[in-house]
């Protein structure tokens, strides 16, 4: 199934939402992990029956998976975070949370011969 994501209400120009204020000049930390999938492993399983763990992180306004339409072994994730504060948050306080999804992924379907990158972006206010 291919998704089409817009991020129109997040974009500078667009009315804030409800709640959201600026941070120094950006609205949100935006964290895109990229990582291989071993073959004939059921990835998009294992992301549907985790998104709501992913969804359930505080300090994350949203997650979307995506896979490589070039190379379907590549997958990723895009995620929303209010700041770095919630993000360092994510990888840390919820270290129970994290941590599980790191290990599962790497037990059953990740390639660990291959990089998994983490890019990290501020959403600016231009």
């Amino acid at each position: 199934m291919v998704h089409t994501i817009s991020y129109y209400t997040m974009l500078p120009n667009a009315p804030l939402q409800p709640g959201v204020q600026k941070q120094g000049g950006f609205y949100m930390i935006i964290r895109v992990v990229t990582y291989h999938a071993l073959q004939g492993k059921d990835v998009e399983k294992w992301m549907e029956t985790t998104a709501s763990e992913f969804r359930g992180v505080k300090g994350m306004r949203r997650v979307e998976f995506f896979r490589d339409q070039r190379d379907p072994s590549q997958y990723g994730a895009i995620m929303l975070f209010r700041d770095k504060a919630d993000l360092d948050s994510y990888k840390e306080e919820q270290a129970g949370t994290y941590q599980s999804l790191v290990r599962r992924s790497r037990e059953t379907w990740c390639d660990n011969t291959k990089p998994v990158i983490e890019q990290i972006y501020e959403l600016l206010d231009i």
